[in-house]
């Protein structure tokens, strides 16, 4: 989850820019601001809320073989916001859905070596 006050503002020139735009918002708690919205609902040349993107890289399904799934994910997101962003991009479809496959009774994850700020962590039914 981005630690962020994200913005849903569609008129800004700078969107695909700004971080408060495009990172990918936590599904059940992330948090929004309506001040940021532009209320002349025209372009503007200057917001003082943005916020440069710093990584290109985006949240992403790796591979999926049968019932396991391997995902490269912000390392700041928690496993709840990791287990809906599966969820989301390849629905589970069993009762119990998505869960963190555990070595030896904890939950593993590799530091991605494509994207800085990365992991990978892998997915079972």
């Amino acid at each position: 989850m981005p630690d962020i006050t994200m913005c849903q503002d569609e008129f800004c020139t700078d969107k695909k820019h700004c971080y408060r735009y495009t990172a990918t918002p936590y599904k059940n708690h992330q948090s929004w601001s309506s001040s940021f919205q532009n209320k002349e609902k025209k372009p503007r040349e200057k917001c003082n809320h943005f916020m440069k993107n710093t990584n290109k890289a985006k949240p992403e399904v790796l591979q999926r073989v049968g019932l396991s799934m391997q995902v490269c994910v912000p390392n700041d997101w928690n496993y709840q916001h990791v287990i809906d962003f599966a969820e989301q991009k390849i629905p589970c479809d069993t009762k119990k859905g998505w869960t963190i496959k555990k070595q030896d009774e904890k939950e593993t994850s590799q530091k991605c070596l494509l994207n800085n700020g990365f992991i990978h962590i892998n997915l079972k039914s």
